[in-house]
């Protein structure tokens, strides 16, 4: 192994150091060590004189991301860093640690580094106390190792998943992450660094500490050679991955991702996820579905597997369905800066920056997972778009899905279904039929809608394979190909699905229950018993709008009834499907296919959901929309009623009632207030009433001082092509919301709610919408355009105003007139039945609230209640952060002129 270690270490010297990336490299070591060895410093004498060091230590002595934002709070930033955003939230997030324990926390970081430092010798005693102390859950060698080694490198190595993974294969062992179990680590480590330092000599390094040569050599072998020993033992997950993954809406992020070298997602309210465990993960976002409303599982979960993406993977950054701005390769883990929009970023060195024009229906979603084929694909078109001469794997959508030479290699596989026919022809089953097979199914999970995505397992375990594993013989393989989509938890072989197979007879899909376990068919036979005119009604509607066969016989003249079906139902007639011809499927399209299927598997889902729980009746959240394009993107809103409404904020039954009627009489309604009074909140709670049960859409925008009439209705904006730019006119957001209302909606309310709508020149903004809100059932021609626009009859328009925002003098009477206004002012009744529910002393601070208030001595600008009505049982412990944080700058602001007044409040 050392002398595998010595030919790989002389290729890295040569090439690696004197990169950007090997430069930045040999410079970060020295510099880590002198800040922290002053850090140290500083806090030991702060510590002397009884000062609390609670945040030096944490921020000071743990390595974190090089990144604009720890620099600026003054991290100690370090090339193998353990720390990217903020530490307590990411450990309070996940039950490690409650926040009374960082001091005692960092009480003993410091003890521990202080010991080591002082006695390398105590190493093991030190680690073994560390380890029985119950607050230091989640503090494993990557934290803390790099302190050490940074005060002394001839003692102590750097321990983390890279190094752990390389020095266990040269050294034959199997070493933890565990900080008990870090001196044997180290040891092992030290051992290694002796015995490479005569071949780790080399004059490209002669500056830096053998220590550090070893160390930047790991990273090298991982991340940068990807040997794959240095790899091995990685989760199944850490194998490198093809992303696409857009920058922003509209691709607004690109140019701040293609400078900084990364990748960001939103969500950003749950915080760094880095650490996590899958149970931690799905703990926090249910908690976090429970506070946004507007948020899915599906959607949220993306974030896990943005986060989970491994170093070398390649990620294609997309503007829209029809564009590539760049692709990239993932140089290092997941990070989190605070406060900052598409705070979850990954690294990424941007190899290709070649704008490419694409047609990907499936790209509409954030983050979209690519086969190696698609990604050579985008590699093999030329600037602009053009497909170059063999682009692997590339297939048009209008050309048919499959060819004749693989059904003529089907009905030899059939005729021959031996091992050595599959030995002699496996590449081609793999380019002529699995991998097209595969391609269709990843395009058809793409454009399925988030709701069926939550149930589905559409990625992992999901194909077949032609030969039987282990099988000799002349019948060693399978004549056929199979890609089922199946409930998720479950096993593709016995569960429900949602399938595609072909073989030498031609190409089928549907849905299956015949290969299902007990429990989910009978729970099926049992709901359509349960259910039976709802059972019918969708067997009659997949009759009417599919060409779906019930019983699933290939030969449609064998078709049953829909009656017939359900009077003869058991587990083994269930299946439900469409047989095409080998002639029929040559001569149809890919994207044809692809629709169809699409449209079938909508249909389908009903019954899918029949077989996992008791009571579900199939007509449940459906909507009878005609099938089409739009098909798969029409949901039924949840539903959300009165009593919800009064639940979820404490507002009486004839209020919320009164503010719907004056929805529905106006049409156009502004909830105004003083901050904190929960005008958003409310406003998207009344939205969802208002869409309950519904076909309905929703939206929200947020205007600013620089939005504008192009921003909202509709202007020219500048595209750059091949050769230039050209000038097209596109619509805003508003103009975007009504037509996807007379698209998706089926006539049913829809609402667009905009946050701060005083923010913006309203004037401006609206253009001709100050007339068609005055007219709505009249149409007048657009100034971009010229285009004829009238107003949805049902569309309706919710702002929020905030009274304390001094701009709010821009909402002119012509505008008030079209607007019916609701004022919110602070609800002490409301904030009382909160804390009493969460057996909390509610007297003293609605009293000391009143109390603001009435200083204050104007309703536009008092304090609301939702300041404490965020943190539920936590309240007491964050209140100080939020009245220091939040109530007093606030004050400090309203009374600039009389600091008497803010001196009153002080926490």
């Amino acid at each position: 192994k050392l002398k595998e270690i010595e030919s790989l270490f002389k290729k890295f010297a040569s090439s690696y150091p004197a990169t950007d990336a090997g430069k930045h490299h040999v410079a970060a070591y020295p510099a880590s060590r002198e800040e922290a060895r002053a850090n140290l410093a500083m806090i030991q004498e702060r510590a002397a004189r009884g000062e609390d060091v609670t945040d030096e230590v944490l921020l000071k002595l743990l390595p974190h991301v090089e990144c604009d934002s720890n620099r600026a709070k003054g991290g100690w930033t370090h090339i193998a860093p353990a720390v990217a955003g903020d530490l307590r939230k990411k450990f309070e997030n996940v039950g490690w640690t409650v926040p009374s324990d960082w001091p005692q926390i960092a009480e003993g970081i410091l003890q521990f580094v202080v010991a080591c430092n002082d006695d390398p010798a105590a190493l093991a005693r030190e680690c073994e106390s560390l380890d029985e102390t119950p607050y230091m859950k989640g503090f494993q060698t990557g934290f803390l190792t790099p302190i050490l080694n940074a005060l002394r490198p001839d003692d102590f190595t750097i321990s983390n998943n890279k190094t752990r993974r390389v020095y266990s294969y040269i050294a034959d062992t199997k070493l933890s992450q565990k900080i008990r179990e870090y001196p044997e680590a180290n040891d092992v480590a030290l051992s290694i660094l002796q015995q490479t330092l005569e071949m780790m000599d080399a004059p490209e390094l002669k500056e830096m500490l053998p220590c550090d040569r070893l160390d930047m050599f790991v990273h090298w072998l991982e991340a940068v050679e990807r040997v794959e020993w240095a790899r091995k033992g990685r989760a199944k997950r850490d194998v490198e991955q093809y992303w696409k993954i857009a920058p922003g809406e509209r691709a607004w992020n690109w140019e701040a991702c293609r400078d900084g070298g990364y990748i960001g997602i939103g969500w950003e309210a749950p915080g760094d996820i880095s650490g996590l465990s899958r149970a931690e993960f799905n703990k926090l976002r249910d908690e976090m579905l429970l506070v946004h409303d507007d948020w899915t599982k599906a959607g949220t979960d993306q974030l896990w597997k943005f986060h989970s993406i491994p170093v070398g993977s390649v990620i294609i950054a997309n503007h829209g369905k029809s564009k590539v701005l760049g692709i990239g390769r993932v140089t290092g883990p997941y990070y989190f800066v605070e406060e900052e929009r598409h705070g979850h970023r990954l690294p990424i060195e941007w190899f290709d920056l070649n704008a490419r024009k694409v047609n990907e229906r499936g790209w509409q979603r954030t983050m979209v997972k690519l086969t190696k084929e698609k990604v050579d694909e985008i590699l093999a078109l030329s600037e602009g778009g053009m497909i170059r001469e063999g682009a692997a794997g590339w297939k048009s959508d209008s050309a048919p899905p499959f060819s004749d030479d693989a059904f003529d290699l089907l009905r030899e596989l059939h005729s021959d279904p031996s091992k050595s026919f599959y030995d002699g022809h496996r590449n081609e089953l793999k380019e002529l039929i699995a991998d097209p097979v595969s391609r269709l199914m990843d395009d058809v999970a793409a454009e399925l809608p988030e709701s069926m995505l939550d149930a589905l397992e559409t990625q992992s375990r999901i194909k077949s394979r032609f030969y039987k594993q282990g099988q000799t013989g002349d019948n060693a393989c399978w004549d056929y190909f199979w890609v089922a989509f199946y409930p998720k938890g479950r096993k593709r072989v016995a569960s429900s699905q949602l399938y595609v197979t072909i073989d030498h007879t031609g190409f089928r899909y549907g849905f299956n229950l015949a290969d299902a376990p007990d429990d989910e068919a009978k729970v099926f036979l049992a709901n359509a018993e349960q259910f039976p005119v709802e059972t019918l009604n969708l067997a009659e509607r997949i009759v009417r709008d599919s060409s779906l066969v019930l019983g699933g016989s290939d030969d449609p003249s064998k078709s049953v009834t829909p009656q017939e079906w359900l009077d003869e139902l058991v587990d083994e007639s269930s299946r439900i499907a469409r047989a095409m011809s080998i002639d029929e499927i040559l001569g149809m399209s890919r994207a044809d296919l692809i629709s169809e299927i699409i449209n079938s598997f909508v249909l389908l889902f009903p019954f899918f959901r029949m077989t996992l729980k008791d009571g579900v009746s199939p007509e449940a959240k459906r909507t009878d929309a005609p099938l089409g394009a739009d098909t798969m993107s029409i949901i039924v809103q949840p539903t959300y009623t009165t009593e919800d409404f009064v639940s979820d904020t404490g507002f009486g039954s004839d209020v919320i009632e009164r503010w719907e009627r004056q929805l529905l009489r106006k049409r156009h309604v502004i909830f105004q207030g003083p901050p904190g009074t929960g005008k958003t909140f409310v406003a998207r709670k009344l939205a969802g009433m208002l869409v309950s049960d519904t076909t309905g859409v929703t939206d929200l925008v947020q205007f600013h001082p620089s939005y504008a009439y192009e921003d909202f209705i509709q202007g020219i904006r500048p595209e750059v092509v091949e050769g230039g730019l050209t000038y097209d006119l596109a619509p805003g957001r508003f103009l975007d919301f009504c037509r996807r209302v007379e698209r998706k909606a089926n006539g049913a309310p829809s609402v667009l709610l905009i946050d701060e709508i005083n923010r913006a020149h309203l004037s401006r903004v609206f253009g001709e919408l100050m007339y068609l809100l005055e007219y709505r059932d009249q149409a007048i021609p657009l100034a971009a355009g010229g285009e004829s626009f009238r107003i949805p009859p049902n569309v309706y328009l919710v702002g929020t105003m905030n009274t304390a925002d001094r701009s709010i003098a821009l909402v002119d009477h012509a505008l008030r007139r079209r607007f019916s206004f609701i004022r919110l002012q602070p609800e002490y009744d409301v904030l009382r039945r909160y804390l009493e529910q969460h057996d909390l002393e509610a007297d003293s601070l609605v009293a000391a609230l009143r109390k603001v208030n009435n200083v204050i001595g104007d309703a536009n600008y008092e304090l609301g209640i939702s300041y404490f009505m965020k943190d539920g049982k936590n309240l007491p412990d964050v209140l100080p952060d939020i009245w220091i944080g939040e109530i007093e700058p606030y004050l400090e602001e309203f009374f600039y002129d009389r600091p008497e007044k803010v001196e009153m409040f002080r926490w």
